[in-house]
């Protein structure tokens, strides 16, 4: 008999992504931007790849671009880090 799926322990071991060097409380700003030309939402694999590409993308570019990544948490803390 198979029961459904929960949320992750509170107990859980620990993730080797989460241990030290930490990222916590990492933030390069203390205020947001008032312009961004980029905005990445999450920074998990799929907002990583995002950012990575951008940059890939932007490296000979002529024109400079601003790109700005918003994480509620900490950086690939969530499902990404387990």
């Amino acid at each position: 008999m198979s029961k459904p799926a929960s949320l992750p322990s509170k107990d859980a071991s620990a993730s080797f992504w989460h241990t030290e060097p930490k990222l916590l409380g990492h933030r390069t700003t203390t205020d947001l931007p008032r312009h961004t030309d980029i905005v990445v939402v999450g920074s998990g694999i799929s907002g990583a790849s995002v950012v990575h590409h951008v940059f890939e993308e932007l490296r000979n570019a002529e024109v400079k671009k601003e790109v700005l990544v918003l994480e509620a948490r900490e950086v690939c803390w969530g499902a990404t880090g387990r």
